[in-house]
């Protein structure tokens, strides 16, 4: 019996170590504040959060497992061409480009960008030129309107293995997470510096202070406490001014997702209580049969 409950135990555990997330922070190189915003994109539509244009591509959410994931074009710009306007000049932050609707059909529209051109299938990516481009849409009757996104480069993201990710447009750092997601529309959150570079925070390793026998080294520690509170202080009126903005907006796009997370926590909950309920009626049935082959061992005996 004690066998059995030991199964039961370590099932329990794969299980809640398979649901697990994992999740990243950030700092800046020089010690300045970060700022952040962050808002939700259906599929095939484009946000600017942050000041950094991110189009989605696909978004799936796995309730059962805890798992969800997004597919997105980082410095996106989202862009409609037809036969009467065929051509667009877009501005984004890695710089200038002309966009050329050669010819459409149902399935697939020819693509021109800057001298480069290639054949894209609807609810797929192509490289051209320097962009990226996602068809979103197509039709091969009159005016052959098409739908695109068009971005400097394309991120995969998940919740359980990489939910954040790094990424630099015109020498500016950019921390693209990836906050919720469905299986049409995800929430993104976007952390830059004020100044500096922004960098991922690894945790240190935490000290054992009884370990610590010298005087010395714990006046300088104590010391070095204080020098770093009186910095913090006087930071803090800086930092204030600089944060308040994104604060504020953070605040904003968190209430507006705060109903879409919990409804997702709960699915998450009804999924995780279902494998359970079958992880444990599996092993009863596994238990009384193995205890019904004994049973009929010992009467043969």
């Amino acid at each position: 019996m004690k066998k059995k409950v030991l199964e039961f135990i370590i099932l329990m555990v794969v299980l809640t170590a398979s649901i697990t997330s994992v999740s990243a922070s950030y700092s800046c190189s020089n010690g300045s504040s970060i700022s952040e915003d962050m808002d939700e994109i259906d599929t095939g539509e484009k946000q600017t959060i942050g000041g950094l244009g991110i189009g989605l591509i696909h978004a799936e959410d796995t309730a059962a497992f805890n798992r969800f994931t997004a597919e997105l074009m980082i410095d996106a710009k989202r862009v409609s061409l037809d036969n009467q306007t065929n051509s667009e000049e877009i501005n984004l932050l890695s710089g200038d480009y002309n966009i050329n609707l050669v010819n459409s059909t149902d399935e697939n529209a020819i693509i021109k960008v800057g001298s480069s051109s290639k054949s894209v299938n609807k609810g797929e990516s192509e490289k051209i030129g320097d962009l990226e481009i996602f068809l979103v849409s197509t039709e091969a009757a009159y005016p052959n309107a098409v739908t695109l996104l068009a971005g400097k480069k394309i991120i995969s993201l998940s919740s359980d293995e990489n939910p954040s990710e790094i990424v630099t447009i015109s020498n500016k750092d950019y921390a693209v997470e990836l906050y919720s997601a469905s299986d049409n529309s995800a929430s993104i959150r976007v952390k830059k510096c004020n100044s500096g570079d922004i960098t991922e925070t690894k945790d240190a390793p935490k000290e054992d202070n009884k370990t610590n026998t010298s005087g010395n080294n714990i006046s300088l520690s104590n010391n070095q406490t204080r020098i770093n509170n009186q910095t913090s202080t006087n930071n803090t009126t800086q930092q204030e001014g600089n944060n308040s903005e994104g604060i504020n907006r953070s605040i904003i796009n968190f209430e507006r997702f705060t109903f879409l997370k919990n409804k997702k926590i709960m699915y998450y909950g009804i999924g995780i209580i279902i494998l359970i309920i079958l992880i444990f009626v599996f092993l009863n049935i596994k238990w009384s049969k193995e205890a019904k082959e004994l049973k009929e061992m010992k009467e043969s005996l």
